[in-house]
């Protein structure tokens, strides 16, 4: 008898790469799945250094990366660095929406100005963000000014708490589905979606080992 194995975002990782590029097609083939953009979050490799990351994403034969905070802490660069690392990616050609997670419980307002500043001067079209409800109304007002969306992360919140924070914030302001987090904290990630369906931004496909237990390479 088969021995079913559990898909997990490692093993589709190594799945992936594992394909022969004369089987895989051209990387614009293996980015998009349902009319959805596939990207590979570069905090499956963080204990690689940003080159190697490059490389690891370029044999897997997708062109998009979510950039980590494990790779590169955007509120800690300058103008010009910012720019030479968005060249840097270009030239390996990858491309860059979104960046995250950032726990923005951290800090204080002149950080998270500099982030959505950074972000801007990327040219990111999204950041994810771990924060409290008490924050949204300051993360609103700078994903207007600097034109970058928000999407909170659910962390292990219920969906029904990541709508509270989200409701009443502009359509900048929405949600990073992280579905290991949710069933490892007990919830149905497609209840979640149901709930937040309008306002998701980003989705974390990411499987778990066990009860309370993501599985997170």
């Amino acid at each position: 008898m088969r021995r079913e194995q559990k898909l997990t975002r490692r093993r589709f990782c190594l799945l992936v790469a594992a394909v022969p590029a004369w089987q895989a097609g051209p990387p614009e083939s293996r980015s998009y799945y349902g009319g959805f953009r596939v990207a590979i979050q570069s905090g499956c490799y963080r204990k690689f250094s940003l080159e190697e990351t490059i490389v690891k994403v370029n044999e897997a034969r997708v062109k998009y990366l979510e950039l980590s905070p494990a790779h590169a802490e955007l509120a800690k660069l300058e103008t010009r660095e910012v720019r030479d690392l968005r060249r840097r990616l270009l030239d390996a050609g990858l491309s860059v929406h979104t960046y995250g997670v950032v726990d923005l419980r951290q800090g204080g307002r002149k950080e998270r100005e500099t982030l959505f500043r950074r972000a801007q001067e990327f040219g990111l079209k999204t950041l994810l963000v771990s924060a409290d409800r008490a924050l949204m109304k300051e993360l609103d007002r700078l994903a207007n000014r600097y034109r970058v969306n928000v999407a909170l992360h659910n962390d292990r919140q219920a969906p029904d708490a990541v709508w509270e924070a989200i409701r009443e914030s502009s359509p900048l302001c929405g949600a990073a589905v992280d579905t290991g987090n949710y069933l490892s904290a007990g919830h149905d990630p497609r209840a979640a979606i149901e709930k937040l369906k309008g306002r998701i931004f980003s989705v974390h496909l990411q499987g778990i080992l066990g009860p309370g237990q993501a599985d997170v390479p």
